[in-house]
């Protein structure tokens, strides 16, 4: 696809800590008193802060999902050290000023600027909401187009184009099939994996016993427990994920579900000739996927077909 690598430098640089400040702040603005001119506009941003700057306060609530594994720290690290002044850290993020002004009591809640995220009052005043962009128009208003890119569009060339639908097999020893955690104190789900659903699949269906399990992938689909047959036709290509040859069984695991095909468990896949070996690896080597005389040829073929120049 066509595009640029740009490097973008600013007219007006913010390279101080007064630039800094007067964007950016990390402070609670002052609640307004009530002779104040401007009371409802600065009223109305300390609200927005209030109810979309402040994180947490997490430091008593272990269940939050900012938490780490034992509860004790915030990933975001939160609250943050006070400072009096912005410091400038070459290659990094500036330290935004926080000053140690004690708590402002506003509605029985005590705020602290020790957990208060970065803000830009222009914008949160403007958006009323979250400092989150919208990254639709920020993407608009500073996008380039090439010359090439901008006659593929005059033109009506198409400018993506997708064949055939890549579907990635993980392969995975018995018990060790992937386990998601989710970011809050839930306990982590196991679901059941496209290998296990291959085996079940293949103990139900007759079509598949006679089909490896990267076959079964180009011809049914995988609901996320099982797998069914695909409504329509389309152009697929399934592929088993590398596994480093230091991981012997693993690496002996994907050889077998290469090639053998209507696998219905573990067991079955180190079975060969009516025989169950201990292992994968020597299963593999009874079947003859694995030979030490042929596999330095077998990678580098699969590599010249495969891998691209570095």
């Amino acid at each position: 696809m066509p595009h640029a690598h740009l490097l973008v430098t600013l007219a007006n640089k913010v390279d101080t800590p007064e630039k800094i400040d007067s964007i950016i702040s990390a402070e609670l603005p002052d609640y307004p008193k009530r002779d104040d001119p401007e009371r409802e506009r600065k009223l109305r941003l300390f609200e927005l802060v209030r109810k979309h700057m402040i994180h947490g306060p997490c430091s008593e609530r272990p269940e939050l999902g900012c938490r780490d594994a034992n509860g004790a720290n915030c990933s975001k690290g939160y609250p943050k050290p006070y400072r009096n002044f912005t410091e400038l850290c070459s290659g990094g993020y500036p330290l935004y000023r926080r000053r140690d002004d004690g708590p402002d009591s506003v509605v029985l809640e005590l705020l602290h600027n020790d957990d208060l995220m970065k803000k830009n009052v222009y914008l949160n005043e403007k958006k009323e909401k979250c400092l989150n962009l919208d990254m639709r128009e920020v993407y608009r208003l500073a996008r380039y187009v090439s010359h090439m890119e901008a006659a593929y569009r005059i033109l009506r060339y198409p400018m993506h184009y997708t064949m055939h639908t890549v579907i990635t097999l993980i392969p995975h020893l018995p018990n060790e099939e992937p386990i998601y955690f989710t970011s809050t104190a839930k306990p982590p789900k196991r679901k059941k994996s496209k290998l296990l659903a291959y085996f079940d699949l293949v103990k139900e269906d007759d079509r598949a016993r006679n089909m490896t399990w990267v076959e079964v992938a180009e011809n049914y689909r995988f609901t996320g427990t099982k797998y069914v047959p695909y409504k329509r036709k389309g152009l697929r290509i399934a592929r088993l994920s590398l596994v480093n040859p230091k991981m012997l069984e693993l690496y002996a695991l994907r050889k077998l579900l290469l090639y053998k095909k209507g696998v219905q468990s573990f067991e079955h896949l180190r079975t060969h000739r009516g025989k169950v070996y201990k292992s994968f690896m020597e299963a593999a080597q009874a079947a003859g996927y694995i030979e030490k005389t042929t596999e330095w040829e077998d990678c580098l073929r699969s590599a010249s077909a495969t891998d691209m120049p570095s």
